[in-house]
């Protein structure tokens, strides 16, 4: 069925699903970027750390705890007055997960 068979509907919620990825997409590449203020580090064990300013001071967080996910939505929200999709902020862990060190291989 063409764009043009399709009942209205259908072309309108076809089109803000596509908007809603591209919109989605915007927001985690505005995340990823807003996330490389920090300095990233990877400890021993390969836990992957970001050194970030928080409330005016330095604070280092796991990158895979809450308070840095709290962090970057903050910053988020700072840099656009609105809040990330949830969408949005899953995809740019894959970015941050590069930073863990590999484990040795036998």
């Amino acid at each position: 069925m063409s764009a043009e068979q399709r009942p209205q509907s259908q072309n309108t919620q076809a089109r803000n699903e596509n908007e809603e990825i591209r919109s989605n997409e915007s927001q985690a590449r505005t995340l990823v970027r807003l996330g490389q203020e920090a300095k990233f580090f990877t400890d021993e064990s390969g836990e992957v750390y970001a050194a970030v300013m928080a409330d005016g001071r330095p604070k280092l967080l796991k990158v895979k705890s809450r308070q840095f996910k709290a962090w970057l939505t903050g910053r988020y929200f700072e840099e656009t007055d609105d809040p990330a999709g949830t969408d949005a902020m899953r995809k740019p862990w894959g970015f941050w997960k590069c930073w863990q060190k590999p484990k040795e291989r036998k």
